[in-house]
């Protein structure tokens, strides 16, 4: 059974569950102050799923990524994690070896506990026992929504990440560690990500909003990114996804 998962402004993450005429509100738990990002999946990659939320406010204070797992009757909920403010939380196989982590993007953050980081994303891995922390990138500014996905239409996945230093990038994994590529500089903050067949020809593409209103899409041609300006609007573009909304069997 699908559910709705929502965190608020505040502090708390909330599941929504549709029982033929209205909507069921359950608590799941509370987070740090200003919980902006929340994901579904299996974490742990033992069949069952756990939500994943967390957010914060401020780079000198501790901002924790919490986990919350259904015990049949409530949400037990713990700390996974010590990050930067968390921006967005997306779950995947961003290493194509058919094991789930955590991806989390960050605000800038001069200075937090020891690092330098200057907007991060990290990687988390269930070992068993409790998470590993990765490093795919730091000195990126305030990173913003982050995407799993095959974006150079090759079935391989990568990491997608927007910035508000204006660049979109793509993260791959080599079999021992995280390489750094720059799809472009925008020349503005760049908000949404998202990787989808939005044509409905099979191929997947990157998409991305930003700041200034622009829509972008870019297609991988086996050596470089070609960009198609999709609009512009006049107001910024905070998110974008693909999917078949109208129930039509078509991708928008």
């Amino acid at each position: 059974i699908n559910r709705l998962y929502v965190t608020d402004w505040f502090t708390d993450a909330f599941e929504y569950s549709w029982n033929g005429s209205l909507w069921d509100e359950q608590y799941v738990g509370r987070g740090e102050t200003v919980v902006r990002a929340i994901d579904v999946g299996d974490g742990h990659n033992d069949g069952t799923n756990r939500v994943y939320f967390g957010g914060g406010a401020w780079c000198d204070h501790i901002n924790n990524l919490f986990e919350a797992v259904w015990n049949g009757s409530s949400w037990d909920t713990e700390v996974i994690a010590e990050l930067p403010i968390i921006q967005k939380i997306k779950l995947g196989q961003g290493r194509n070896d058919g094991i789930n982590r955590i991806y989390v993007s960050g605000t800038y953050c001069e200075y937090y506990y020891g690092e330098t980081l200057y907007g991060a994303v990290h990687e988390l891995s269930w070992n068993g026992s409790n998470y590993d922390k990765t490093l795919l990138g730091s000195n990126l500014n305030t990173t913003m929504n982050i995407v799993i996905g095959p974006g150079r239409n090759d079935g391989f996945n990568r990491v997608y990440v927007g910035s508000k230093n204006d660049n979109l990038y793509e993260f791959t994994w080599t079999g021992s560690s995280w390489t750094k590529n720059v799809v472009e500089n925008l020349g503005c903050d760049v908000y949404g990500v998202a990787v989808g067949d939005a044509r409905n020809d099979g191929i997947s593409r990157l998409y991305c909003g930003c700041q200034d209103g622009y829509i972008y899409e870019f297609t991988w041609t086996g050596s470089s990114w070609t960009k198609i300006d999709i609009q512009v609007g006049s107001n910024a573009i905070s998110d974008l996804t693909i999917g078949d909304a109208r129930n039509d069997g078509k991708n928008r």
